[in-house]
């Protein structure tokens, strides 16, 4: 964070492009967190789920470790909740994803309908939301 402006990939419908965000990388210029921006308009294509958001972050040259910091402790600092939500530490609500990351050929869609090819991308293994099953 430099200058208390946070960027946040909101995907969306219309709110992400590879090339923009692939020359924002190219860069140095990073997100400060990463949200999916879900709703009825793109729930469908091209967002899907946070995971494929997240899967596209990878696409375009962050690290797993860096995307999985963007979808967690990030946001909690963001909005200054760092003592009660984006860890797993003793005594938090127990709010997850176990993923796999799977290897493969994958196309991925952004808000303009570029494509880009993954080899690889996270798929939900388990969910739980307060330590139980949804």
């Amino acid at each position: 964070m430099r200058e208390g402006i946070l960027f946040d990939i909101g995907h969306g419908s219309g709110g992400f492009s590879f090339a923009s965000t692939e020359a924002a990388v190219k860069e140095g210029f990073l997100p400060s967190t990463i949200s999916s921006d879900i709703h009825a308009h793109c729930a469908m294509g091209p967002v899907f789920d946070l995971l494929t958001t997240m899967s596209k972050l990878m696409v375009v040259g962050l690290s797993l470790e860096k995307v999985l910091e963007l979808v967690t402790v990030a946001p909690a600092r963001a909005i200054h909740k760092t003592d009660e939500i984006g860890s797993l530490k003793i005594g938090r609500r127990a709010d997850l994803v176990v993923f796999d990351l799977v290897q493969g050929k994958f196309s991925l869609v952004d808000s303009q309908g570029d494509i880009r090819q993954a080899t690889q991308k996270l798929s939900p293994a388990l969910i739980l939301r307060e330590g139980r099953l949804p």
